[in-house]
């Protein structure tokens, strides 16, 4: 157990921290609170739209919501961007295909869109992440196959033996 993970309580107790620095649970907390957020908000800006009538289909910007899940993907990796892919999907669901403030989707069509949507995030996402993940595995890989530095290449390590007058002596009688 690391020092750090230890809590000093009045009274000179130590406690164990519920959360351990590095816990699963607390990095993956600021990724999922911003992509959740960046959803909450495109909701937003898609509802007043469509309270305004801006648009005459706004089944169509359903692909709006790809746009938080490749930002997430850039910057936290794909598979938080793939839970973000599914729920910018359940948003969609819920803010733009009829009947509206419903999960339920009425039309088969609507359906297929959905799922054609959900496809092109999650792939998306897999792609962007591969793409900002490429540069650094590539040096990695130039880095492991680059030949060793000259000064390391021709050294030999001997293990002396633990009694090396009688090794020396044998050898000496050996040559001769």
């Amino acid at each position: 157990m690391r020092r750090r993970e230890l809590m000093t309580l009045p009274g000179g107790a130590t406690a164990v921290s519920a959360w351990p620095r590095g816990a699963p649970a607390m990095r993956c907390m600021v990724p999922v609170t911003l992509s959740l957020t960046l959803i909450l908000l495109t909701s937003l800006v898609l509802v007043e739209a469509r309270t305004l009538n801006i648009w005459r289909d706004p089944e169509d910007l359903a692909l709006v919501y790809i746009f938080p899940t490749i930002f997430i993907a850039v910057f936290f990796g794909s598979s938080v961007a793939v839970m973000s892919s599914f729920a910018g999907a359940l948003a969609a669901a819920y803010f733009i295909y009829p009947p509206y403030d419903s999960i339920l989707i009425d039309d088969p069509r609507h359906i297929a869109e959905l799922g054609f949507f959900l496809l092109l995030a999650i792939t998306g996402s897999k792609v962007v992440a591969v793409l900002k993940e490429g540069p650094a595995k590539a040096r990695l890989e130039r880095a492991t196959l680059a030949d060793p530095p000259p000064e390391r290449e021709f050294r030999t390590f001997q293990v002396c033996p633990k009694d090396l007058p009688a090794a020396l002596r044998q050898a000496e009688a050996a040559e001769d």
